[in-house]
């Protein structure tokens, strides 16, 4: 089993990843890896909207 990454540590892979996309790497790390990364995304997106919300909200608008 793959361990858990940090924020930091998907960021670099993700990095890492794209700069290795033609080489050997298995077809299964690199799906695990991008649902990983669309996961996170998602969830930061999730947080920014509610984030917003609630400062509209603070700020009456």
């Amino acid at each position: 089993m793959q361990k858990k990454l940090s924020n930091k540590e998907l960021v670099a892979a993700g990095h890492e990843f794209a700069k290795t996309l033609g080489s050997n790497m298995p077809l299964t790390e690199i799906a695990k890896l991008v649902s990983e990364l669309a996961t996170r995304l998602d969830v930061a997106l999730v947080a920014t909207t509610v984030a917003i919300k609630q400062r509209d909200a603070l700020e009456g608008k």
